[in-house]
């Protein structure tokens, strides 16, 4: 994974609280079935990881929701 942390974002968490964290870029490789690369939130070292739609579809991935895995997806031209 490659990461580039371009500056400083105010976020406000869902308790209400404003928060600071870093914001960038990384690129992503997933069990070798997805690539790609997406505008990121750095968390702190104890957050979750979060992959949000914008991400997965970056790496023409989608979450199959009966089984939670990662399946390909055929992206369109518009």
């Amino acid at each position: 994974m490659c990461l580039c942390a371009l500056k400083k974002r105010l976020l406000k968490e869902t308790s209400g609280e404003i928060i600071e964290r870093d914001y960038g870029i990384a690129c992503f490789v997933i069990d070798g079935i997805g690539k790609g690369g997406s505008d990121v939130i750095f968390g702190e070292e104890t957050a979750a990881e979060l992959l949000g739609l914008l991400t997965l579809e970056s790496m023409a991935l989608t979450v199959d929701t009966k089984t939670g895995e990662l399946k390909p997806i055929e992206l369109f031209l518009l």
